[in-house]
């Protein structure tokens, strides 16, 4: 299952952009204006996390790098999937696709490709659905 994670990113990319903007420009003003420090302070930190988001999400569109991992489907609960990995690791994820999250079962074996930093889901692999073989 292709989740196509990449037109996400790029929506996130450009409210980063645009959140950096708009706030560099107010801290340019506050700095201006002499506005109280806190103000300003809280200006600067919106632009450096904005900052960090830009660098994050474009590295991630830029690479194109992926993780990835094998495991089974443990629990389903909303939009929250955990998976045991081969490693014997609880993993987390959240899946916001409602069709990908109803072919998921409890039990399944997957493998489930991640991109590098933002860790969002890309693709859902099922290898083995052992739910069904222990019905047949």
């Amino acid at each position: 299952m292709d989740l196509r994670p990449y037109p996400n990113l790029w929506i996130f990319m450009a409210s980063n952009l645009l959140m950096f903007g708009l706030f560099c420009f107010r801290l340019v003003l506050d700095i201006q204006l002499q506005v109280m420090p806190a103000f300003a302070w809280l200006s600067f930190l919106v632009c450096l996390g904005s900052l960090t988001g830009i660098l994050f999400t474009g590295a991630d569109l830029a690479t194109k790098k992926q993780e990835r991992f094998q495991g089974k489907v443990i629990n389903i609960e909303g939009q929250i999937i955990h998976v045991l990995t081969t490693e014997n690791r609880l993993k987390r994820l959240r899946i916001n696709a409602a069709w990908a999250r109803e072919r998921l079962k409890a039990d399944q074996e997957v493998e489930i490709r991640l991109t590098h930093y933002t860790k969002m889901p890309v693709s859902i692999t099922v290898l083995k659905d052992s739910a069904r073989t222990e019905t047949e």
